[in-house]
């Protein structure tokens, strides 16, 4: 899920999926939101980079089984909302009624075990929608409940469960969650750099599964302390060769 068309993050993407694909994830949907505004912007308004990273996407939507979701922000902009990850999540999420659940995790990142990545999924019981007679939907040991807050925080946790299902009367439920961090093997499976800067020193550490990264105030990856800053930028290059990643996008 991407709210801003920056062409390192939309290749960051690319590479997450195609590394999902080749190295044979149990989990066979893979699903990227966006607003659907881009599919509408001229490339002098996308810049050469970004243009041609979505062609790119749009290319290894096919390959790598992406299910590319455009979603209409028009609503909340003429609401004078800014376009975020969070209120694109809002505005989006009614699609995701055909899963059981769908796990976001943050981008850019880089996947290091597809298994561990899994196992988020497939080791534990989900929250799923909420039922009075099963204790893991209201009271679970590794998720821990989290609302969206679209109107107040334009970002969202860098791994969230998200969970929408019809309920009585034609409503919707939509649940959110994050993992318990404290939480011995499975906290440990999606880390930031610091985490994962951590698990690199230690011998015997358990490595993360995907390691999300953080951003400057230009939007740029902090290398500093990213220990898998160097490998990442060589992979994203080659799933996007030739593109200039550190171009910055401005607003017209």
């Amino acid at each position: 899920m991407l709210s801003e068309p920056d062409p390192s993050d939309i290749c960051s993407a690319i590479l997450f999926f195609k590394q999902l694909s080749t190295n044979g994830t149990a989990v066979q949907d893979r699903l990227f939101m966006y607003p659907e505004q881009w599919d509408r912007m001229s490339a002098k308004k996308l810049g050469p980079s970004a243009t041609k990273a979505l062609s790119i996407l749009r290319a290894a939507s096919a390959k790598y089984n992406i299910w590319l979701l455009p979603i209409d922000m028009s609503a909340a902009t003429a609401a004078g909302y800014s376009t975020t990850n969070s209120k694109l999540l809002h505005l989006g999420q009614i699609q995701f009624m055909q899963y059981d659940s769908v796990l976001y995790v943050q981008t850019p990142g880089i996947l290091l075990d597809t298994g561990k990545l899994d196992n988020m999924l497939l080791d534990r019981p989900l929250p799923l929608r909420h039922d009075k007679d099963r204790p893991e939907s209201y009271n679970n040991e590794a998720w821990i409940p989290m609302p969206l807050r679209a109107n107040r925080e334009a970002d969202l946790p860098p791994v969230y469960l998200i969970t929408v299902n019809n309920i009585e009367n034609g409503n919707v439920e939509a649940r959110t969650h994050v993992p318990n961090v404290a939480l011995p093997g499975f906290g440990s499976l999606v880390v930031g750099p610091r985490g994962a800067a951590r698990a690199a020193k230690l011998a015997d550490a358990d490595q993360p599964g995907y390691v999300y990264f953080d951003s400057d105030r230009d939007g740029h990856v902090k290398w500093a302390n990213n220990p898998h800053f160097g490998t990442w930028r060589s992979q994203q290059a080659e799933v996007c060769e030739g593109l200039d990643l550190d171009e910055i996008i401005h607003d017209e």
